[in-house]
């Protein structure tokens, strides 16, 4: 049976009642009947994690959608939790999304999103995402239960590339006010335990750093326009996921790291790929496309890039976001 949607607790063989025995959460509704894949939000404040968020459950019905599929939410609580903090202030009303709440102050971080995909031919199948403030996770509580980090099927930890000290000095950006990411990512680490997740290690807001090709830092505009490059191109949707093009993104993106000097965020990484060379991957995301303006994102609209690569790498083997074939 599946793990908790909520804690994602391993129940354990014959416990298919209607609430987890770890933290009394009741199931959602056809919950034992269907496959389930869990998935962490983790980085710090300011990193575009609800924006991330937003644009990715939108672009999931998408791409359900066109491998004449349906993409469902697994339960009222989790449709509303959508549309009141995610759909109707980002594209109804335009705007940017406030922080997540912390646990302790607010309620809908404490629900996760869950997600029904029913596709041709193929078992139903839960997508379960879990947001997580950047606040709990730069300065952690033992009043606040972040334990399913250690249970999830894999962690995305976004954080922005601009925060590095050293990118700030390479390119010579003013300092922002924020935790260094390699300090989150140490507190991420310490959460998940010798737990089973895979890492995303993805970098957000990636168009700021392929705007930044037009400045006069040496060697950046080089870098940033290499013909061929994985972190130019966006993946078809029609494919299945490429392992290849995933493998070579995630060279590039260690690449750019390296050459920014940010050695805190890459020798960590190295040390989970050298033990287990699977269970780590790096990736460029953009979920805006462009720079917001003030409050509301870009006139120009919502552009993304690459977002579904973190989740269809977390879902390889599964099946269920794959290509289907035509019905007839």
């Amino acid at each position: 049976m599946s793990r908790c949607a909520y804690c994602f607790h391993d129940p354990g063989p014959g416990r298919a009642g209607a609430e987890c025995p770890n933290c009394e959460k009741r199931f959602p509704n056809g919950w034992h009947d269907a496959h389930a894949t869990c998935i962490a939000l983790a980085g710090g404040r300011w990193t575009g994690k609800s924006i991330y968020i937003g644009v990715l459950v939108a672009q999931l019905r998408e791409f359900v959608r066109q491998q004449h599929g349906v993409l469902r939410f697994g339960s009222p609580e989790s449709a509303r939790l959508y549309a009141e903090h995610y759909e109707r202030p980002l594209f109804e009303e335009r705007g940017m999304l406030r922080s997540t709440p912390t646990m302790k102050t607010g309620s809908y971080q404490r629900e996760p999103l869950v997600l029904r995909i029913e596709s041709p031919g193929r078992p139903r199948h839960h997508l379960v995402i879990r947001d997580t403030a950047g606040e709990d996770l730069e300065t952690p509580s033992p009043e606040v239960d972040l334990g399913y980090l250690g249970s999830a099927d894999a962690v995305i930890f976004l954080f922005d590339p601009c925060h590095v000290r050293e990118v700030q000095e390479k390119l010579r950006l003013p300092p922002v006010q924020a935790r260094q990411p390699h300090d989150v990512l140490d507190n991420v680490l310490e959460l998940m335990h010798s737990g089973r997740p895979r890492i995303a290690v993805a970098l957000s807001k990636f168009d700021v750093l392929q705007r930044l090709a037009e400045k006069e830092v040496p060697g950046w505009q080089e870098i940033m326009t290499t013909p061929g490059a994985a972190f130019q191109r966006e993946p078809e949707f029609g494919r299945p996921y490429d392992e290849v093009d995933g493998a070579l993104l995630h060279e590039e993106v260690r690449s750019l790291l390296l050459r920014f000097g940010a050695h805190e965020i890459t020798n960590r990484i190295a040390v989970i790929e050298q033990a287990k060379p699977d269970w780590v991957r790096y990736f460029a995301v953009s979920a805006l496309g462009a720079m917001p303006r003030g409050l509301h994102v870009n006139p120009q609209g919502i552009a993304p890039f690459r977002c579904m690569d973190p989740v269809r790498w977390a879902c390889a083997g599964s099946g269920v976001l794959e290509p289907t074939a035509v019905p007839h």
